[in-house]
């Protein structure tokens, strides 16, 4: 199995496109999200809750256990199973996509993400930025979002073998076609390859672009996402430090 998975807004279509795997592959994953409002707190906060709740989606798309060795997704809803993954398919394939949160941003605001009110789109109730929220801008609700699903992920990733998992800035991604397709065993369509064809792409995000925010509203993403910025050499954080997990240049 080879699952592509990111934060949202972090190119999941786009791969799927290149790599020809289906996009939000339909089954009952991203539904269940959608539909579990933050107010009633995580509802896959276990690890064996997320172990049931891929299983009810699997089997939801047709797919048996037995034939995961064929299934190839690209959907960020996979972000916060991604343990469970690995329980599913020891052998699973994970590709994380991260996007600079300067991007992806103004993107989710776009796609009006910052206004949902489910799991991993608003703050549970146990949660600091849940008194908060209320009087929160559509930067700053997108930054949550943007720390909150890549800081679960990374968490579920460090639990897992370091051969099941690569990590690609969606900035370098063109150039890392080929680890991509090493690493994930699947061939890329060098058509798209060649035209670098970006899908599910909106230009209502520059509306909303990093270089009209105010010096007020930089500082506050870093206030709020300074962890994975830092973690992924976003933003003031790039190039600070050597313990960076991306550029790495050969497959685990």
């Amino acid at each position: 199995m080879v699952i592509f998975t990111g934060t949202g807004r972090c190119g999941t279509k786009t791969v799927a496109g290149v790599f020809r795997t289906s996009h939000e592959r339909k089954g009952t994953l991203m539904q269940r999200i959608r539909q579990s409002p933050a107010i009633s707190g995580n509802p896959f906060s276990t690890r064996l809750e997320r172990f049931d709740a891929l299983l009810e989606h699997f089997q939801a798309a047709g797919v048996s256990l037995p034939d995961m060795d064929g299934f190839a997704d690209s959907s960020s809803a996979y972000f916060g199973f991604i343990d469970a993954l690995v329980d599913i398919d020891p052998a699973v394939r994970i590709v994380y996509l991260v996007r600079d949160p300067y991007t992806c941003i103004p993107s989710t605001i776009a796609r009006e993400g910052h206004l949902n009110t489910c799991w991993s789109a608003h703050p549970t109730p146990e949660d600091p930025a849940w008194e908060e929220w209320a009087d929160w801008s559509p930067i700053e609700r997108a930054a949550w979002i943007w720390e909150f699903r890549n800081v679960t992920a990374w968490r579920q990733l460090t639990t897992i073998p370091s051969k099941n998992w690569w990590p690609v800035k969606i900035e370098d991604f063109w150039n890392q076609i080929g680890t991509i397709s090493h690493f994930t065993g699947l061939a890329p369509d060098m058509e798209v390859v060649k035209s670098r064809t970006v899908f599910g792409a909106t230009d209502k995000s520059k509306l909303c672009a990093a270089d009209t925010w105010t010096e007020r509203e930089r500082e506050r993403v870093v206030e709020i996402a300074h962890q994975s910025m830092a973690h992924f050499d976003y933003g003031p954080f790039a190039h600070s430090s050597n313990t960076s997990i991306i550029g790495v240049t050969t497959i685990r």
